[in-house]
């Protein structure tokens, strides 16, 4: 995979959820050579390829799964961030 070794790290230690296997992610550039008629992966539990492991990728990518009126089982938990060098006094 060419993407960004550090971004893919960080969004995917934030991803939470499972796949729910509804095929609409296989569809969306392309329809993927592996979904079966009923969207189903053929390879899923077998050799599924690390472009599939990896999506989604961020939050964009589940917005466009949402467009097709589909739910995607994976959300992006929000970064908390923690001021330590504020005192109180």
């Amino acid at each position: 995979m060419h993407f960004r070794k550090e971004y893919m790290q960080q969004q995917l230690a934030t991803r939470k959820g499972a796949c729910s296997q509804c095929g609409f992610c296989c569809n969306l550039l392309f329809t993927c050579p592996m979904l079966a008629k009923k969207n189903e992966c053929i390879v899923y539990g077998r050799c599924r390829p690390r472009a599939c492991k990896a999506f989604p990728i961020d939050q964009r990518d589940i917005d466009e799964v949402k467009l097709s009126n589909a739910t995607c089982g994976f959300y992006f938990q929000s970064k908390l961030v923690i001021d330590n060098d504020s005192t109180e006094n």
